[in-house]
């Protein structure tokens, strides 16, 4: 693989990871102030502090590693179909 496809594959890889964390983040956000169950439960628990950052934290790690693992396999796909290569 070129050089310049290289850094193409980590720079998409990364910015997935950074859009993906960010959504996931929102999305954790989104869960606890919509949902007020969800609320009752991480504020009258033992840890709530610990709670929520699990919750946004787990969720964001999902999110995260799923959308680097997307942009990663397109970003293979895009490659092997420029240079006419079947993958």
């Amino acid at each position: 693989m070129p050089r310049a496809a290289a850094q193409s594959l980590s720079t998409t890889t990364v910015t997935g990871l950074c859009v993906g964390a960010t959504i996931g983040g929102a999305l954790a956000c989104a869960v606890v102030v919509a949902n007020p169950i969800v609320s009752h439960l991480i504020v009258d628990g033992p840890e709530p502090l610990s709670t929520a950052l699990a919750l946004g934290g787990s969720l964001a790690s999902f999110f995260a590693v799923g959308a680097a693992l997307s942009g990663f396999v397109l970003e293979l796909l895009s490659a092997a179909d420029e240079s006419g290569r079947t993958p």
